[in-house]
């Protein structure tokens, strides 16, 4: 489905004057891996790892300064962001970081429904109303603003708006490290139920190596920009091969 070919990704840190150098940082280092359909794929890392840029970049939302993204056959580099869009789908860890402020939930829904669907309003509200019906949301809730909602309820609007495009990928960027337990436990819930509802594939990017055990199929450990051991989820937890790995579960209360 998904084939991340040598992504590398330089970012250039400070040296802004004369009396400094700037310094190439590599937050992605030559990161190879392939998704397969239905995979629920974990990058688990700490943070500063590299694992945020990595999803940022096989969303669209950063380009890569190396390599290639390849979909079904198709290089994404060489798409638009909006046909991007209707492939692959992000959720960020804080809904306050995509939703506007000064828009109700009618309104920040209905706009990349008609964008990228290209639906009149009336299609696109009927399509709205059954995807709020799906992540267990009342039709009231189009008509709150952002400061309105709990945080459960925000990210069941984001993880809504990227169902809106029916896209096969979603992008899942530490989706409940910002909420309680039990809140956690009812999104990821919710996620498992939408992946079987839609025929959907994940990759949930986490630093949290219990919630990944119990959610994906498939993990990737990132540590320092690279992937330093791929492969079944449970098979890594029991045998694991790099000392990053026996750290990180070692770490786990």
């Amino acid at each position: 489905m998904l084939k991340i070919d040598k992504i590398s990704k330089f970012f250039f840190d400070g040296g802004n004057s004369i009396f400094f150098n700037s310094k190439k940082v590599e937050a992605v280092k030559n990161v190879s891996i392939e998704i397969n359909t239905g995979d629920t794929l974990g990058i688990i890392g700490e943070s500063g790892s590299g694992k945020s840029t990595l999803a940022k970049i096989i969303a669209g939302i950063h380009n890569p300064t190396k390599g290639d993204i390849i979909f079904k056959g198709k290089s994404l580099l060489n798409l638009s962001q909006r046909q991007r869009n209707n492939l692959i789908q992000y959720v960020f860890q804080d809904p306050s970081n995509s939703l506007n402020p000064r828009k109700t939930m009618m309104q920040s829904l209905l706009v990349p429904t008609t964008y990228l669907l290209g639906l009149t309003k009336d299609k696109a509200y009927a399509r709205i109303k059954d995807i709020l019906k799906s992540v267990s949301l009342p039709l009231e809730t189009l008509n709150k603003y952002p400061h309105e909602l709990s945080g459960g309820q925000a990210q069941r609007i984001a993880i809504a708006r990227s169902l809106l495009s029916k896209s096969p990928l979603i992008v899942l960027d530490e989706p409940v490290s910002a909420l309680d337990v039990i809140i956690q436990e009812q999104i990821l819930l919710l996620l498992k139920n939408l992946k079987k509802e839609f025929n959907l594939s994940y990759i949930f990017i986490s630093h949290d190596l219990a919630v990944v055990e119990n959610f994906c199929n498939k993990i990737a450990v990132m540590f320092h920009g690279e992937f330093v051991e791929i492969g079944n989820t449970k098979k890594i937890i029991n045998e694991p091969a790099h000392e990053y790995t026996k750290l990180l579960i070692n770490s786990v209360p």
